[in-house]
């Protein structure tokens, strides 16, 4: 065992060293940025096409940068880079749209073998496309840690499989690991390809880790608002939709990975967390590993998940089911065992809120209806307690994040307006025959009146089985071990399933009950409740597998049918959406950025967001001269010159969030027209001053509660530990 550890670790110091050779290779590569003139830009016209090309580049392999300022009045304008040979092997470079009403673009250009290339702008023949400026650079950072990367990534891989034999073979890992790695190559398929496919929220979510990324870059941290949406203008989306565990994600972009490669870098985690998850979860509350691996299966492989990664691309929601098995093995510690603090339950809770506040909202409802079913021991005052004790902990450990929520969501509007009270979102609703189809339209979305070209809205045959199986052993047998919360499990699962169809009374809610209807419409869209549905028919399959223990025969039968059915459904499901869809995005930057259509719940309240495609400085007066000298992120640097003898004001192409500050006492900042940040100016102003976003003193006492929390969580889990080891060892 010494010996293989020793020798791991040889290897690991070697490839490590070739890494680094790599990255010092391209990091010392000397190139000399190439401007306008350079560049030798030519118009290159015929009868359907407007092209403005440059001369022939010889490009040595690396990642450069294009910068063009244009001018176009078409969405047909494009900027890209090609081989001059046609060869799309020596080339990864997306088409980018010069959009009418931006006059700057950045893009990469990653050159996989070097080569003999040029710039290529195009446009319509009867649209007018000026470039101004054209520029090509190469970036050391980018190409030393985008080619390293590759490798490290490649070398990983490779050792991940090494130790996995190794180990396996001297007995040091069990069957099933290596089960569930098994598991995470099922559930990543689709990310085998070259491309990251069409969901519903992809875009949305990519762009977040780009904004990210830019705010980073920008000396942001935590970046609350994304500084390159709304053509510059900003949306808080970081406040209103936490963005936590995608940190990580646009720290790669930012070193020089793809911007779809860091996606689906996302999504492999999440596969490689829920399978891992689920499993813990389960064998903790059982002990029983084979049970524990069904069950993680059935859960990760179930076909809402499934629609949830691939269909909707909706990563809050995918990255909320990751935590759902610790809430469920939370409930378990807290009512059945003397555990005062449970690290699942509030890890799993923290979980949630920090990647979809929606779901905390479905949680909250399935909890609260769980402790009414389960009065008796909900009323136990050492259960009060222990309820009292953890939420006390998730409101200090949450507190950075829930502070600034309430605080938008109260002052700005944000969010407020995703709710209707004058349409019912029953029209959303399922219709019982979906729950039980197994062939869909890939390229659905959620449609009214009907199920025809309705995206997939099923949480799987095999959970609709263990429902029915469940039902008919509470029926018809009566030496149960756990009757009652079989019982109940299935009420609440058939509640929250109900809730999710057509038929659950939504619109006489909102005519009889308008604030309870509020509460519950908040969720958008009945079918969310799929997510509560899935996890908890989980949860009761694992009840009736402890039920079937004595009975091995029935246990097996029961084990088949649902790896069955749920391995059936899920490849079926993987073959529509890989060849079916006809959509799929490589997005290398974020230079097609167009945000106004992802931002109806994050924009300021009221807001025309498309008065925002005008970047232009708004003036009261024509005697004022404004120019924005410098813009880094959420930070401004400003000329003004107020000619007049009145007091006069400026409107910048900033959202006029909170928290704006100028550093130039003679100015005061407030919102102007569409909700613009407006700049009250003094008569006879004229100098240079700054403009920046700065957190409230209260929402950095809320992160450092936050943090304080955390801290304080780990060292008792350490002292735990020990006082635990001590017990076993007396």
């Amino acid at each position: 065992m010494k010996n293989n550890k020793i020798i791991i670790a040889a290897i690991v110091f070697i490839e490590m060293f070739a890494v680094s050779l790599i990255w010092g290779h391209y990091y010392t590569h000397e190139f000399n940025a190439i401007e306008t003139e350079g560049l030798n830009l030519y118009s290159d016209s015929n009868d359907e096409i407007n092209n403005i090309n440059s001369k022939a580049i010889l490009l040595e392999k690396g990642v450069y940068i294009v910068n063009l300022d244009y001018n176009s009045n078409s969405y047909d304008a494009t900027s890209t880079m090609a081989a001059i040979d046609g060869s799309k092997s020596d080339i990864i470079v997306e088409r980018n749209s010069l959009l009418p009403f931006q006059q700057h673009i950045s893009y990469r250009v990653y050159i996989q073998n070097g080569g003999t290339f040029f710039l290529n702008n195009e446009t319509s023949v009867n649209a007018e496309l000026e470039v101004v400026n054209a520029g090509l650079d190469y970036s050391k950072t980018l190409s030393g840690f985008y080619f390293a990367g590759k490798m490290l990534l490649l070398l990983l891989l490779l050792d991940v499989c090494m130790v996995l034999f190794v180990y396996y073979k001297n007995g040091q890992i069990k069957k099933e690991h290596l089960i569930l790695v098994s598991f995470i190559i099922l559930t990543s398929l689709p990310l085998t390809v070259p491309y990251v496919l069409h969901g519903h929220d992809v875009r949305f979510h990519m762009f977040r880790i780009a904004g990210l990324a830019e705010g980073i870059r920008n000396g942001d941290f935590p970046v609350r608002l994304q500084p390159n949406w709304l053509n510059g203008y900003g949306a808080a989306t970081g406040v209103t939709y936490p963005d936590l565990l995608l940190y990580p994600f646009a720290f790669l972009y930012l070193i020089g990975m793809p911007l779809y490669s860091s996606y689906k870098c996302y999504l492999l985690f999440i596969n490689i967390s829920t399978i891992c998850v689920s499993y813990y979860a389960f064998l903790k509350i059982g002990k029983k590993e084979t049970l524990a691996l069904v069950c993680s299966f059935m859960y990760s492989f179930s076909m809402w998940r499934l629609i949830d990664l691939y269909t909707r691309a909706a990563l809050g929601e995918y990255t909320a089911l990751m935590f759902l098995p610790l809430i469920v093995l939370g409930l378990y510690e807290i009512y059945y065992t003397e555990k005062s603090i449970s690290y699942a339950f509030i890890i799993g809770v923290t979980g949630i809120i920090t990647s979809h506040p929606l779901t905390v909202l479905l949680v909250a409802e399935a909890i609260i209806l769980f402790l009414i079913l389960q009065y008796k021991k909900t009323l136990f005052i050492s259960n009060i307690c222990k309820m009292l004790k953890n939420g006390v902990i998730l409101v200090l450990l949450n507190a950075g994040i829930l502070l600034p929520l309430i605080d938008y969501y109260l002052n700005e509007g944000i969010g407020a307006g995703s709710v209707s009270t004058e349409a019912s979102i029953q029209k959303h609703g399922i219709y019982f025959s979906q729950l039980f189809t197994h062939d869909y339209l890939i390229e659905g979305n959620s449609v009214i009146g009907g199920i025809a070209q309705e995206m997939p809205l099923t949480m799987g045959i095999a959970c609709i089985v263990v429902i029915f199986v469940a039902v008919i052993i509470i029926l018809t047998r009566k030496d149960l071990k756990n009757p009652i919360l079989i019982r109940q499990l299935i009420f609440i699962d058939l509640i929250v399933t109900y809730m999710s169809t057509a038929y659950f009374p939504y619109e006489w809610l909102l005519k009889n009950s308008p604030v309870i209807y509020k509460i519950i419409a908040a969720i958008q869209f009945p079918w969310r409740y799929l997510n509560l549905a899935t996890i908890i028919t989980v949860v009761l399959f694992y009840l009736l597998a402890v039920e079937f223990e004595s009975n091995i025969h029935y246990k097996n039968v029961l084990y088949s049918i649902v790896v069955g059915i749920t391995l059936f459904q899920g490849i079926d499901y993987y073959s529509q959406e890989l060849n079916e869809q006809t959509r799929y995005y490589s997005y290398l930057t974020d230079a097609n950025m167009d945000t106004f259509g992802d931002v109806d719940n994050f924009a300021l309240a009221g807001v025309d967001t498309e008065l925002m495609q005008d970047s232009s400085i708004k003036l009261s007066d024509d005697d004022i001269e404004a120019e924005i000298l410098d813009k880094r992120g959420t930070n401004y640097t400003i000329d003004l010159n107020n000619k007049t003898d009145n007091d006069q004001y400026i409107d910048l192409p900033v959202a006029g969030y909170r928290y704006y500050k100028t550093n130039d006492d003679k100015l005061t900042l407030k919102q102007g027209d569409n909700r613009c940040l407006r700049v009250m100016i003094p008569a006879e102003y004229d100098g240079v001053f700054a403009v920046k976003y700065t957190e409230p003193v209260l929402w950095r006492v809320a992160e450092i509660i936050s943090l304080f929390t955390v801290i304080c969580l780990f060292i008792l889990g350490i002292m735990q530990r020990r006082l635990l080891r001590e017990r076993k060892l007396c």
